[in-house]
């Protein structure tokens, strides 16, 4: 799996050479795009403000260009064009293509520019279904332009029935519409409980659909000032009612509301009654979840019976990793170690790939480490199975780094194994997507390419994205903005590849941006490069601009204070955080000191960067009363902290060093893992 990195950054150099002027390359790219070439020409016209040559150029690709093309330079020549001309252009558009987008498109110019009778016909016989709420947005728009007289009733509908939208509420603000229900739903889209709560009488006085049923549950659990009294207002409405969706969402807020109080048997039983009245996957899984959570308020006894009889029975396993992932913690931290096996055991083949992952992996060390009684003969046996089966699950890197090298792998079999890894996902490629993501490439238009690709990226094969994940790296070199955006792409495509990976897919998923202020400051600070590129990669995704909600900033994502400790120490007056060289510098030299502080431990020291030192030296005293040694292992440590956050930062840091170590340092999986687990 090791790269030949000059070859291919020499590759992606040639990718970023300027087009123009180069006769040999101009012809090569006219010959691969053909009649599509047209489109790049005009956006190199209109990059140079050559208006009327961007327009030829558009009009020539819309006629003759491929399907997703023609589109696109439609769209662009739109642009320029005066009103009259733009509005033929988005009825052209509309013409060929025929689908919500264009038609929703054209009745946005019909509507911006006063043309309500064509809206009219255009929506004329339109459907009154959520999936044409938008359409029917711009017939009750176009009504009220024309000055006719609007079918109230279907008005009211749209506004109580459809799931509400920024739509709805421009529609009421424009047309200063005062009625009550209609006002309850917009503050409740707008998160405003307190003064939606002063309607919910009158809204449940007039009888209510279920997307009511749902908006007077959030007020009442966000806002009610008695808890109890709002459980006994939603059961006296819910009980008599015959619909079984606005069932579902009054039991699902009567079990929410219950929880609120404390009183957990009703509240599960609420629960259980909202799966009852499910009417579809994602509403029975959502009840499941919340029973299962409320279940952790009682012996685990209740809630591991509960796993076993609904694990046969959810739908989206993905959905429960959350419960699962705090049912670990909670059961370790109680030392209920035959309960996590029980639990284990229960979820094998039921569970997500990733949270069957976990528990393998947790079980397996937990035998190993003799917590639970047996022969030396079966904890090695059983362990090792553990072991197997978790390096088996491949959507959790650091669980199948972890129990490859616990399972006895070879670094071969190890590199094998992470080139599999992901969630394997079937991919129907859009040659015509593909072909405008690689023309951007070819033809030089890096900032074309991160909107398309988030349109298009379920349709996207794993060499398309390489290939425009490689450019934007490379554009990345002189603007910065491009880097994270390559990252995204390379990360998103590893998560979720149709096929195996290849050692490029992985280096553009781990990417060494900033290297020369990366290798100055581990020089400077002792400290190894791999580990602080996978702090940089997790903490920013190469991102310099960013900054938290917290108030962290850059790369490295220090907070002020940090930044201002850590400048006294280095003996800098002035600095600016968002200077890429200073946050590197700043964020290395804390965690180098961190690691001084806290037992020479890279992992410890990860997690103070995340949670804070003080948060880490007091879980170290619980977890060595928890595990009963001083001497506890690192990987259980991670397992027990209180902080989700904290557990999953560590997690990404591990893996991401380990394979910035593998595929740039000449080190094993398996030496990396051990230098920041020991």
């Amino acid at each position: 799996m090791k790269l030949n990195v000059p070859v291919i950054l020499f590759y992606s150099l040639l990718m970023c050479l300027p087009v123009s002027g180069c006769k040999a390359s101009e012809g090569v790219l006219q010959q691969k795009y053909g009649a599509d070439a047209a489109y790049f020409e005009g956006l190199r016209c209109l990059k140079n403000k050559n208006y009327s040559d961007a327009c030829r150029y558009f009009t020539s690709a819309a006629q003759e260009g491929s399907p997703v093309i023609a589109r696109r330079a439609l769209k662009e020549r739109a642009a320029l064009e005066d009103v009259s001309a733009r509005i033929k252009t988005y009825e052209e558009i509309y013409r060929r293509y025929k689908d919500k987008e264009s038609r929703r498109e054209l009745c946005e110019q019909y509507l911006k520019y006063r043309q309500p009778k064509k809206i009219l016909d255009l929506t004329y016989g339109i459907k009154f279904e959520p999936e044409f709420s938008d359409d029917l947005y711009y017939r009750y728009e176009a009504l009220s332009q024309c000055h006719e007289k609007i079918d109230g009733q279907s008005l009211y509908r749209w506004f109580v029935e459809f799931p509400f939208t920024e739509r709805h509420k421009t529609f009421i603000e424009e047309h200063e519409l005062e009625d009550e229900v209609l006002l309850f739903r917009k503050y409740v889209y707008e998160r405003k409980y307190s003064r939606a709560l002063n309607y919910v009488e009158k809204v449940m006085e007039g009888g209510t659909s279920p997307l009511l049923y749902s908006d007077i549950g959030k007020t009442l659990l966000y806002a009610a000032p008695d808890y109890r009294s709002a459980v006994k207002k939603l059961e006296t409405a819910v009980i008599p009612l015959s619909d079984v969706d606005s069932c579902f969402y009054g039991w699902f807020y009567i079990g929410r509301l219950s929880s609120k109080t404390g009183d957990v048997n009703s509240a599960m039983a609420a629960f259980l009654q909202a799966m009852q009245f499910a009417q579809d996957k994602s509403k029975f899984d959502n009840a499941l979840w919340y029973l299962l959570n409320e279940s952790l308020k009682l012996p685990y006894t209740e809630t591991i019976n509960l796993i076993a009889v609904y694990a046969p029975h959810w739908h989206d396993s993905s959905y429960y990793d959350d419960f699962f992932e705090t049912l670990s913690t909670n059961l370790l931290s109680k030392q209920l170690w035959k309960q996590y096996l029980e639990v284990t055991g229960i979820i094998d083949g039921f569970a997500s790939q990733e949270t069957c992952a976990k528990y393998f992996y947790v079980s397996g060390r937990l035998i190993e480490e003799r917590y639970i009684p047996m022969s030396v003969a079966e904890c090695k046996q059983q362990s090792e199975e553990y072991f197997k089966k978790a390096a088996g699950c491949r959507t959790n890197l650091y669980y199948l780094l972890l129990a490859g090298q616990k399972a006895g792998y070879s670094q071969k079999e190890m590199e094998e194994a992470v080139l599999d890894f992901g969630l394997k996902t079937s991919v129907k490629v859009n040659a015509d997507a593909e072909r405008l993501l690689e023309g951007y490439a070819d033809y030089g238009f890096p900032e074309y390419i991160y909107d398309a690709w988030n349109k298009y990226s379920s349709e996207i094969s794993m060499d398309c994205a390489c290939k425009i994940a490689l450019f934007l790296k490379q554009c990345g070199v002189n603007e910065e903005r491009y880097c994270p955006q390559s990252l995204r792409i390379a990360s998103r495509k590893m998560n979720y590849p149709e096929k195996k990976l290849t050692s490029q897919m992985l280096e553009l998923a781990f990417p060494r941006n900033y290297s020369e202020e990366v290798t100055k400051c581990c020089e400077d600070f002792n400290q190894s490069e791999y580990l602080l590129y996978a702090l940089i990669r997790s903490e920013s995704f190469f991102d310099s601009s960013i900054q938290s909600h917290a108030g962290a900033t850059g790369l490295t994502q220090l907070m002020d204070s940090t930044a201002g400790d850590v400048a006294r120490k280095l003996k800098v007056k002035d600095y600016d955080l968002t200077d890429s060289s200073t946050n590197i510098r700043f964020g290395s030299f804390y965690l180098e000191e961190l690691i001084h502080r806290i037992d020479e431990s890279e992992l410890r020291a990860l997690f103070s960067y995340n949670a804070g030192i003080t948060n880490v030296r007091k879980w170290i005293k619980t977890a060595s009363i928890l595990f009963g040694r001083e001497d506890f292992s690192n990987d259980l440590f991670l397992e027990a902290l209180p902080f989700a956050e904290t557990r999953e930062y560590g997690r990404k840091l591990v893996s991401a060093a380990s394979l910035y170590g593998e595929l740039y340092y000449g080190k094993t999986f398996a030496e990396v893992i051990r230098q920041i687990m020991n």
